[in-house]
């Protein structure tokens, strides 16, 4: 076989470097708009995770444990104390030492809020893996940890090869690829910048007097499935859109549907329903994934009656009807459609 050139040839360590890096960031990602989800930031939330899985520590421990790298941890166990959900206590055996605990309010909100992350994190990590893939994976990065004296290109190719029956080499990928292999099965979304979305990314902007509201939202397809009441169950909360929770923004105050909503950056969730009305939920929580629902962040709810229109292959919000008070906003996917009545202040 011909070999290339040195020039030439692919740089796999950087290659392998580039695919952790990236692998990381897509994880990170994902953390974060989990963490948000809960009102949260991320500092906040390794503090109470680790108090919660370690019990009291002293402040410089907890410092040390925590995943986020910060230099405002103090700051943050300032403002969880006074939320209540974490007290400080001088240490008996070293009055110069403050130690850290949550306080019932704090292990109860752990209790509720950690499960779901952990989901979501098995989500960014395995999703699209199958469980020995996962394990197999996982065993790479930790035989990396235990060996970190070991250049990137040290031993990539194995020591034995295993031979058919007429002596042979039974061939088969090198420890290097498969490390390559394994590192970017990672995250998935890794390597998202790379590859077209499947959900197409969309918005729309309508001004209204002096009023202007925008909806961020990526597009899903029908591909021939039966949409609500299949692959959108009834009673229970879908976000209207794929990937990123889609966004309602209002620059001023507004009232939906007759109720008050303040200026903000709202994410759009709804509840189907079969026979009744949908439910049209404002969440304050943003910045977050479109599953799951971050619970207990409603702004408002609003029932709403949902119509029937011509068949839409992709989802789409759009505006039908603009006055100088007031608009309507159309959620419309498949042969069906809920129109948000918006009023605004001339």
């Amino acid at each position: 076989m011909k070999r290339l050139p040195p020039s030439t040839r692919p740089d796999v360590p950087l290659e392998l470097w580039i695919v952790l890096a990236r692998a990381f960031d897509a994880v990170e990602r994902h953390s974060r708009a989990s963490i948000a989800r809960f009102g949260l930031g991320t500092t906040e939330f390794g503090v109470l995770e680790v108090l919660y899985h370690k019990g009291e520590l002293p402040v410089c421990e907890v410092q040390r444990r925590i995943l986020v790298e910060s230099s405002s941890t103090t700051y943050v166990v300032d403002k969880l104390c006074d939320r209540g959900l974490v007290r400080r206590r001088p240490s008996g055996a070293d009055r110069r030492v403050t130690l850290l605990a949550l306080t019932a309010a704090g292990r109860r909100l752990v209790q509720r809020i950690f499960p779901p992350h952990a989901d979501a994190m098995r989500r960014a990590a395995g999703e699209g893996c199958s469980p020995a893939q996962v394990l197999r994976k996982t065993r790479m990065i930790t035989l990396r940890q235990r060996r970190p004296h070991i250049p990137f290109g040290h031993g990539c190719q194995p020591r034995y090869r295993r031979h058919r029956a007429d002596g042979t080499p039974a061939g088969g990928p090198s420890v290097r690829r498969s490390l390559l292999v394994g590192t970017a099965l990672l995250a998935p979304a890794a390597l998202s910048g790379q590859a077209p979305r499947k959900s197409q990314h969309g918005s729309v902007m309508q001004t209204v007097g002096t009023t202007t509201v925008t909806v961020v939202y990526n597009r899903p397809s029908a591909q021939g499935r039966r949409l609500f009441g299949d692959l959108v169950p009834y009673g229970k909360v879908w976000c209207p859109g794929a990937d990123s929770a889609t966004t309602v923004a209002f620059s001023r105050d507004v009232r939906v549907a007759g109720e008050p909503l303040p200026a903000g950056t709202y994410s759009l969730w709804m509840i189907p329903e079969r026979d009744d009305g949908w439910t049209v939920i404002f969440s304050r929580a943003s910045n977050v994934f479109h599953i799951p629902y971050p619970e207990g962040q409603d702004k408002l709810r609003v029932k709403l009656k949902p119509q029937t229109g011509s068949f839409m292959e992709t989802l789409g919000f759009y505006f039908p009807v603009v006055a100088p008070d007031s608009v309507v906003l159309n959620f419309h996917w498949g042969d069906t459609v809920v129109p948000i009545p918006i009023a605004v202040t001339p």
